[in-house]
């Protein structure tokens, strides 16, 4: 399957691309993926619609959730099913945590925003989001319901490593695990023993860092800027492949008068609106 030329970056730029690879009976295939960097700041990120996290590993997870979707809703489960995580290079977040005690015993947790130039993001790096998706599952909160446990990655794998002293698999481990005798600085409390049976806090999947994926396109230069578009990619009904491309928060071609009618498959409204008729058959099969 082609994605086509929209959204891909040019030839003076670069991206990162995140995907999960479903396992089924030693049979692989993708499920979704997904390109991006940026993130949508200042006037713009207060619109409604629009999307802040467009960094890949964000992307994907929104259209994970379209395809669990479309999944439950021709009757699959995910009983048996492997997941596994591949991003291009190393997220975003981890080298701002390997220059903290990323090694101390009992280190309170505290949250790394977005890394890089330009204007503030306030959401989360991607290292945090995925140490938070080792916990909760990467299936959403919503759709916990469905699944019964949360979904969680047998493995990551990195790509476009090298021998550099970052890619090193014990700091990189720190990063994505919490203690469970770690602390809470919100409710500044031992998190409660009830919650880390249902969600342990030291899951952490398999990890691998692959020499041989080497895509310059794929990995940060300083040399060339960061592409604004990212492409969005899922699979519905096992084989119809759908895309969005996103450009700097919204669907591509959209103008800011425009983005409350055209929406993005993967905006919050669309999404809230397909778990609501996922829940809606799923009640009415119960009956």
């Amino acid at each position: 399957y082609s994605l086509g030329k929209s959204g891909k970056p040019r030839e003076a730029e670069w991206t990162t691309l995140a995907a999960v690879v479903i396992e089924e009976d030693n049979r692989f295939y993708v499920a979704c993926l997904a390109t991006g960097t940026k993130c949508t700041t200042g006037e713009r990120s207060k619109l409604q619609n629009v999307i802040i996290d467009c960094h890949a590993e964000s992307l994907c997870k929104r259209a994970f959730k379209k395809f669990l979707c479309h999944h439950f809703l021709n009757g699959h489960s995910v009983d048996g099913l492997k997941f596994h995580l591949f991003i291009s290079q190393l997220p975003c977040g981890v080298i701002e945590r390997y220059r903290g005690a990323v090694d101390k015993d009992n280190e309170q947790i505290g949250i790394q925003r977005k890394p890089g130039k330009g204007e503030k993001c306030e959401k989360a790096s991607c290292v945090d989001k995925i140490a938070k998706w080792n916990i909760l599952g990467f299936q959403g909160r919503r759709l916990l319901a469905i699944t019964k446990k949360p979904i969680k990655f047998d493995s990551i794998v990195i790509g476009n490593c090298t021998e550099k002293p970052e890619y090193n698999g014990k700091r990189f481990r720190a990063c994505l695990t919490i203690d469970k005798y770690q602390i809470d600085p919100n409710q500044n409390k031992i998190i409660k023993s009830e919650i880390t049976n249902m969600f342990p806090l030291n899951y952490c999947p398999s990890l691998h860092f692959n020499e041989n994926f080497r895509e310059s396109i794929f990995t940060r230069r300083e040399s060339v800027n960061a592409s604004n578009s990212a492409i969005v990619f899922w699979k519905e009904n096992g084989s119809t492949n759908m895309v969005d491309v996103v450009v700097n928060g919204f669907k591509q071609g959209v103008t800011r008068k425009e983005v409350t009618k055209k929406l993005l498959r993967i905006s919050k409204q669309t999404l809230t609106s397909d778990i609501d008729r996922l829940f809606d058959v799923k009640k009415d099969h119960d009956l």
